[in-house]
């Protein structure tokens, strides 16, 4: 095992439709939040997996895996493909909430005051699909590379037991390969689970 930067790193070499092997790089990470003990490592593997398989299905429909410029069709014949959605709207320093609905789950993604100096159009992109690793959620966030000066927070339904570690994966696509980074691990509670989110980038929940 190895650490890189203080965060779990998976790589997966991917075939062209995702039909993949995974590898898992680091297992060690810095937690937020506490992680029932026992869950942390099998839930976190199967959440990478999940991220990856789902994230290869979208790159093969188009160059950003995301709803622009890709080939939605050849998402929804996925027989892993659920649903997707979108919404955007202007925030600024006084902060506020978008929310997206994904397969009958409402997704509360809350900007807190101060988190911005200026009015932003904030968009989001998702994407639910069911793999054999369990359903993981890709989510696109823009402007890409958006910091805030106090972390947002994501309200997330989760299939989860209380206390059932649910990870928030960052998918870095500055690779060939897929490199995923474990951003934050968190315990579901009451089938919910709160991130925090520092900038924005593409990022996956399982």
């Amino acid at each position: 095992m190895r650490i890189v930067n203080g965060k779990s790193v998976l790589k997966a070499g991917l075939a062209v439709l995702g039909c993949a092997s995974f590898m898992v790089f680091a297992v060690g990470c810095s937690t937020d939040a506490p992680v029932a003990p026992g869950t942390m490592s099998n839930s976190t593997e199967n959440a990478f997996k999940a991220a990856a398989f789902a994230d290869s299905i979208m790159r093969a429909a188009g160059p950003s895996g995301l709803a622009a410029g890709s080939d939605l069709d050849y998402l929804k014949d996925s027989e892993y493909y659920l649903c997707d959605a979108a919404t955007k709207t202007k925030i600024d320093a006084a902060g506020g909430e978008l929310k997206i609905q994904l397969d009958n789950d409402e997704i509360f993604f809350v900007v807190p005051a101060g988190a911005l100096n200026t009015e932003v159009e904030i968009e989001i992109v998702g994407f639910k699909f069911r793999t054999p690793y369990g359903d993981v959620w890709i989510y696109g966030c823009g402007p890409d590379g958006l910091e805030f000066s106090v972390p947002m927070w994501v309200d997330h339904p989760i299939d989860k037991q209380d206390g059932e570690a649910a990870a928030l994966i960052y998918i870095d696509e500055e690779h060939q390969n897929i490199q995923l980074e474990l951003e934050q691990v968190a315990p579901a509670q009451d089938g919910k689970v709160l991130f925090n989110i520092h900038h924005f980038s593409k990022y996956a929940i399982s």
